[in-house]
């Protein structure tokens, strides 16, 4: 079978500098992998930094036996920079986003040389999205939503007001993009896939995907012959604790170093991996506490090693 996926990013296709890889993106490339380990073929369109006029047209390349498109979608920056941008800068980046089509288009025109048998989106923003479900509902390819964020209901797509409280009156600008994205792109899945049945109802109190198939399909962990998160090294002397993702607000980094400042325990040591917009707020935070330790974006080799030695891994 021939699936075309579409990601935001995807770490195969290196890029100087890298482009930023989230939980999304992760769970793409080991999805994509896994079913090329299977024999399927995989047509994979991602994005590309700027690079002059040229990145803005498709680029192909295979790479361990993926098919990979990558360009860059025409805007005021790249969708990896926005955390380094006011949130004006943001908004007009996500309304640029909404109303320009050429990104889509150009999804629409590989889909259509490639000729995928299902095609898998895995975006909500970042391709043009409200046109781009459109179009590709025109091909009448069978084509599957999955939903890593709330980008259809919320323009910052975390539900969080701006003092990182949940947003329980939703402003006017998310309330027209709710409208929005109602008339685009509420038809367009065949299937809906969500990490959770709290995702699904959230979209669905908003009127959402109505005539789509619904699953709930938590999001995958890999399985190995040995586990190196069950491969503990030798007992230590002191506790440790792990937290991998991203320093931003929705993660409740800040929750778990307070809990851990509660602790008197000098037998304690927390490692913090990722990096992301909080990442000073929380060294601030932190400042002055032995036990705590940023080790910032490191990779997966490493990151193993850390599950080796640590006793338990937080999700705050």
């Amino acid at each position: 079978m021939k699936i075309c996926m579409i990601s935001n990013a995807f770490s195969l296709e290196k890029t100087t500098p890298p482009r930023k890889i989230g939980g999304a993106e992760t769970c793409v490339e080991r999805i994509a992998k896994a079913l090329s380990f299977k024999g399927h073929k995989l047509v994979i369109i991602t994005q590309a930094p700027f690079a002059g006029l040229c990145s803005l047209l498709p680029r192909k390349k295979t790479i361990e036996g993926l098919t990979i498109y990558s360009f860059y979608p025409l805007n005021i920056f790249s969708i990896y920079h926005t955390h380094r941008k006011t949130l004006l800068a943001k908004g007009i980046w996500r309304l640029l986003d909404l109303i320009n089509p050429l990104s889509a288009i150009l999804v629409y025109l590989i889909v259509g040389k490639e000729k995928p048998d299902i095609i898998h989106n895995h975006i909500l923003y970042g391709f043009s999205p409200l046109f781009l479900l459109r179009l590709l509902k025109i091909t009448r390819i069978p084509l599957i939503q999955t939903l890593h964020s709330y980008g259809f209901l919320c323009l910052r797509c975390n539900l969080l007001r701006h003092t990182r409280h949940v947003c329980l009156n939703m402003p006017w600008a998310c309330r027209l993009l709710v409208k929005i994205s109602r008339v685009l792109v509420n038809s367009a899945p065949d299937i809906v896939i969500s990490p959770s049945q709290f995702c699904l109802n959230i979209y669905g109190h908003y009127q959402f995907f109505k005539k789509s198939k619904k699953i709930v399909l938590a999001n995958g962990v890999e399985t190995y012959t040995h586990n190196p998160h069950q491969e503990k090294k030798d007992r230590q002397e002191e506790f440790r604790v792990l937290y991998a993702g991203r320093l931003v607000p929705e993660k409740g980094v800040e929750v778990l170093i307070h809990a851990l400042k509660k602790i008197a325990s000098l037998k304690i040591r927390l490692t913090i991996v990722g990096e992301g917009g909080l990442e000073s707020c929380l060294k601030k935070l932190a400042q002055n506490d032995s036990r705590i330790h940023f080790a910032g974006k490191i990779s997966w080799e490493r990151l193993k090693e850390l599950y080796k030695y640590s006793d338990i891994t937080v999700v705050p």
